[in-house]
């Protein structure tokens, strides 16, 4: 409960509104532009790099364990420390999901198509998932990218637009 209530808080504070996420993709803060940003733009709003949110996803999992654990144990600095990693990784993941949310819809084309009904954590199980395979199968050049980029190369390959989208 304590730790649900932590990653809350944190990502009530990390996450930006989708208002201020079109506002910021417009330009500036205060004025919004009527034609849509540079393509690129969409996959760099937040140029997270993918190894720093892979770095910090890496909590994720002990996050979950450590929950099962509250209660029966008191909190070392090593629980902060995941409590405070794993919070940020679902921060920035839902940031980013959102941001394409927001951003997509803005393009001429359909650079991406975001899937409805999927949960933002299953995207990111997904994604996690892909990005291993894409290690296995020794596909470097995925992990230079922005984790934006990454994240819109996943949602393409798993969640393809079709023609009625």
């Amino acid at each position: 409960m304590i730790i649900r209530s932590i990653m809350l808080a944190t990502c009530v504070v990390l996450l930006s509104s989708p208002v201020f996420a079109r506002q910021q993709a417009a330009g500036s803060v205060g004025e919004l532009s009527s034609t849509p940003p540079p393509r690129e733009h969409l996959a760099n709003s937040r140029a997270l790099p993918l190894s720093r949110l892979l770095g910090l996803c890496g909590e994720v999992k002990k996050l979950i364990v450590l929950e099962r654990q509250l209660g029966e144990r008191p909190l070392t600095q090593d629980d902060i420390h995941v409590v405070s990693n794993g919070t940020k990784c679902l921060a920035a993941t839902a940031s980013i999901f959102e941001t394409i949310r927001v951003m997509a819809p803005l393009y001429q084309e359909r650079l991406v198509c975001m899937p409805s009904g999927v949960k933002d954590q299953d995207l990111l199980e997904g994604m996690l998932k892909w990005l291993e395979d894409q290690d296995r199968q020794g596909n470097d050049a995925i992990f230079r990218l922005s984790a934006p980029q990454a994240f819109i190369a996943y949602i393409r390959k798993a969640y393809p637009c079709t023609t009625g989208e």
